[in-house]
């Protein structure tokens, strides 16, 4: 395990999204950023004097791309990246499920896109693998580090994000939670909602050895 890594969790929005702040002592990258009303002070406070490298996205669904906007100000410069296959979803309304609720909301432009399962970046002197794990939406990634996988809506504690949804899969994800669930037992996971491991050494719910057991016991993605 990276015992560089240092990791930190907010979680914002009326949608109760966790967002992350992830990296070393000289450089950071935020993960989802979902609405914080412009309010930027307690992010600013976890990254301290930290270069703000680069906001990833886990996908592309309103709740953890409506402070996209919001972000491009108040850090500015800072690329902000996506899996392709979600990119429209920052200009289509009805592709990040905005319409669906009434209210369509569309945002700037991606600046960049993963386009290869596999594909690393360095945060200082961590590395990142993406991993595409699509069926909640079909651009869903995963960031793996060593002891650390940021998971989004593709797992959650004792579930899976639903796939009822437009680009959504159930098969999709059955095979990317195995495709997880091939990573070390001692993997902690950090999801895009509800409960998370709280720093490296975090608890036994929180690791992959865990929800793979209680997945099984559970039959966690029987149905829809």
């Amino acid at each position: 395990m990276n015992n560089n890594i240092k990791i930190d969790a907010l979680t914002l929005s009326p949608y109760g999204v966790n967002t992350y702040i992830v990296g070393d002592d000289k450089e950071v990258m935020i993960i989802d950023m979902p609405a914080c009303e412009s309010d930027f002070s307690m992010l600013d406070k976890i990254i301290g004097g930290r270069k703000l490298a680069r906001i990833v996205y886990t996908h592309g669904h309103f709740d953890h791309i409506q402070g996209a906007d919001d972000a491009r100000s108040h850090y500015k410069g800072v690329k902000q990246y996506i899996h392709e296959d979600d990119a429209s979803m920052l200009t289509d309304a009805s592709d990040n499920l905005t319409a669906y609720f009434g209210a369509p909301i569309v945002y700037q432009p991606i600046d960049e896109v993963f386009s290869n399962d596999g594909q690393t970046f360095d945060i200082g002197s961590i590395n990142f693998t993406v991993m595409h794990t699509p069926g909640h939406s079909s651009g869903c990634v995963c960031y793996y580090t060593e002891g650390h996988v940021f998971t989004g809506d593709t797992l959650f504690y004792m579930g899976v994000g639903r796939t009822d949804l437009i680009h959504s899969n159930h098969r999709d994800i059955e095979v990317s939670i195995q495709k997880i669930f091939q990573l070390p037992n001692d993997t902690l996971f950090y999801p895009g909602h509800e409960k998370y491991a709280t720093s490296p050494q975090g608890t036994s719910d929180g690791h992959l050895g865990k929800q793979r057991v209680s997945s099984i016991n559970s039959n966690l993605l029987a149905g829809d």
